[in-house]
C-alpha cells in the first residue's frame, strides 16, 4: 500500500493498494468504508502484455508483469 496527503478540495487522503487478487483488494476497500472514511473513487488497473509482443522472451514478460517496486543496484 502506498498513501500519500492530498492538499487540495478533492481529498485529504489517497491510498494506492497493489495487488494480484482483486477479492483481496475489495475486502480491503470495504474495510477502508468500514472504518469511516469515505471513498470518494475508486479505480482497478490491470497490467497485461499485448499481442504485439508475440515471441518476447519469457523473463522480459515477467519483469513486465510483476515488477518489483526495489530499485535496481
Amino acid at each position: 500500500m502506498v498513501s500519500a496527503a492530498i492538499v487540495g478540495a478533492k481529498a485529504d487522503l489517497c491510498l494506492m493498494v497493489l495487488g494480484t487478487d482483486l477479492w483481496e483488494l475489495r475486502t480491503f476497500q470495504s474495510k477502508i468504508q468500514a472504518s469511516g472514511l469515505l471513498v470518494s473513487e475508486s479505480y482497478v488497473s490491470v497490467t497485461e502484455v499485448s499481442e504485439y509482443a508475440a515471441g518476447t522472451p519469457e523473463n522480459i514478460l515477467n519483469d513486465r508483469l510483476w515488477r518489483s517496486c526495489r530499485p535496481r543496484a
